[in-house]
This record gives structure tokens, sequence and C-alpha cells, in this order.
């Protein structure tokens, strides 16, 4: 393992103090990365639904890299208007649900209302936009989409905000880790959930009404209870995903010095240990969580996601989060498509 440790500590380190491993411009790789690569040889967690593409699809290995990523990012703004506020959510069952979640975490990364279908609520948010679909037909609003709705769109008036604040403080257990519904009958636990409800309480300084919650989300992180997802989410990405913007958005110098070196070292042990899921939606979120953690991009996630690419533009096949009683999988090819066009984007403009 030490050529696994080498590599860690090499690309762990912010990009400005070492020249990064992988060049877009040029599609090489430190000879440390090509060391690393052969060392940790193990199978990945593969996703059901993914199929591999054909050499057709494969990207042209004799053209330039940067040629290639700007070919995906023009193809992949090119569908999003194309399939503007008409992308929905598909389950691995073929059904497909009208919901709110997918479309808000989409006009966070896109930031273009043009193109999602949710509105802004006067209070609180539903996951479903017309009723329970493939769970019960009164389904109650939850913390989580409420956070992410209030981090999108921002409060309806500093009363309003913290009044549905001091509702959610009515939703923890007895340890005091925050809950997912407000509904006190439905008492569920999920440290994703917990990521964005400590992000919207950071982020309007009241941090400290959730110490039992930090504590929680950071235990999970530390202890890699991620690993397999979570009960309402499918993959240890998406954990780190809203991991970093908890980060990002906290607003705490002391969160950030804690928490970033520890998000350094489990995403690059996702990438060097053979443990990362290989969907387009994953690869996406470990190339933009790469950047955004000042880290150097793994050559083989950005070859990946370029050869996943449908051929309308798009990229499809990633389960982003689940029913947690039945395990049904959901994913949204928008909001796919906006990590992967987001994380393409992002990688570009650093070279």
């Amino acid at each position: 393992m030490r050529y696994v440790d080498r590599i860690i500590d090499h690309i762990s380190t912010p990009i400005g103090r070492y020249k990064p491993y992988f060049n877009p411009s040029s599609g090489t790789m430190s000879p440390l990365v090509q060391i690393a690569s052969a060392a940790v040889h193990r199978p990945r967690i593969n996703q059901p639904s993914i199929k591999p593409l054909s050499m057709e699809q494969s990207p042209d290995p004799t053209s330039n890299l940067s040629v290639l990523i700007q070919q995906a990012v023009d193809s992949a703004r090119a569908f999003l208007k194309a399939n503007a506020r008409c992308l929905k959510s598909i389950t691995n069952t073929g059904v497909c649900i009208e919901e709110n979640f997918a479309q808000l975490l989409m006009q966070e990364v896109v930031d273009d209302m043009s193109l999602v279908d949710v509105k802004r609520s006067p209070r609180l948010y539903n996951f479903f936009k017309k009723g329970g679909e493939l769970t019960t037909a009164i389904f109650p609003c939850d913390l989580d989409t409420t956070s992410v709705g209030l981090r999108v769109f921002g409060p309806q008036d500093s009363q309003t905000l913290e009044a549905i604040m001091n509702q959610m403080l009515e939703h923890r257990d007895e340890n005091g880790i925050v809950q997912v519904y407000f509904d006190k009958s439905r008492q569920r636990t999920d440290p994703v959930v917990c990521l964005n409800v400590l992000t919207l309480f950071y982020k309007y300084g009241r941090g400290s009404d959730l110490n039992e919650t930090l504590q929680y989300a950071y235990g999970v992180l530390r202890n890699r209870g991620y690993t397999y997802g979570t009960r309402y989410y499918q993959t240890a990405e998406v954990f780190l995903y809203f991991a970093v913007i908890f980060t990002e958005e906290s607003g705490s110098e002391d969160i950030r010095k804690k928490w970033t070196p520890l998000l350094r070292v489990r995403l690059m042990e996702l990438i060097l240990t053979g443990s990362k899921s290989v969907d387009p939606l994953s690869t996406a979120i470990r190339i933009l969580l790469s950047t955004k953690l000042e880290l150097a991009s793994d050559p083989v996630d950005v070859y990946d996601l370029l050869r996943m690419r449908n051929k309308n533009g798009s990229w499809t096949g990633g389960w982003f989060y689940k029913y947690g009683s039945s395990g049904i999988l959901i994913e949204n090819a928008g909001f796919t498509t906006a990590i992967a066009l987001k994380a393409l984007t992002t990688l570009k403009n650093m070279t």
C-alpha cells in the first residue's frame, strides 16, 4: 500500500503546490499516477443499469482532450435547452415520477429557471409535486427538500425562516439528531438529510442549534458510514457531494479546517481503492469535487465520463436517491447532465 499512500499524499495537497497529475490539454498523467493505478486494481461497484458503451461511442483517442471536453459541454448545454422543463425523474422500475427535489438540485447547479420545472414555496417543500407516488398518497413535507428549497430560492422573509427552523428543531430524536419528515409518526434518520439541514442552519447563523447533528454527520464522514450509501441516497459520492456543499456554505473557518482535509482523503480513497461507483453521476461528482477540493481530477474518471455520454448530449443511468422502504432507485437525466456539465466546465476552466 505504500504506492497508494504516496499518491494520496501527492494529490490530497492543493493544486497550487503541485503540478496536476492529469492535464486535460495534453491528456498526460504523471508516472506516479500510473504506478498507483497498477498498484490499486480492484473491482469497482457497478450500478445495475449501466451498460458498457460500444467503441463507436468512445472518445477518439487521437483527439485533443480539451476539444473532446468542449464538445461534450456544448452538446450537454444543447440537450438541457432542448428539453427544458421536461426532464422528469424515473425509477429503476420504469415509473416516471413528478417530484421537486431533482429540479431544485438542478437549479442550484445550472442557475437557470428556464430549464427547470419547480416553483418557490411560501413555506415548506414536499418531495412530490402532486402527492405521493409509489408510496402513501398523502405524503408529508420533509426537512431535506425544504432545506434545499430554502437554499436555492431563499426564504419568503426572515420571520417565516425563523418559524421554519424552529419547526425543524421540533423534529429531532432523543439524541438530538434531526429527522427526515415533518411527521413525528415517521421517525427516519439519514446523514445526507442532516448535512442539508446543517447547511441551512449554518448559512443563517443558527448552526449552534444543531451541535448533536453536526457531531453525528462528522462521525459518519470520519468512520466511513456512507460507503454503501445511506437510507435515501444510493452512493458514497452523494454523501461527499453534500458534505462539500455544507463545508462551503457553512461560513465557518473551524468547519472548513476540520472537514476539508478529511474530505480530500475520503475522495481519494474512493478513487484509488476501487470502491467508487462507475455510473455517470458518481463519476461527474468525483471530478467536480476534485476541483472544489483543489485536487487534480482522476484521468480515468474524465475519460469514463466522456465515454458514457449519450449521442443526444445527455448522461443517464446515475441512480441518485431511493425509496427508503422498498429500495426503488430514482434518477434524473437533467440533474445528471447538469452535474456532468458543471464538472467538465470547471475542469476545462482550470487548465
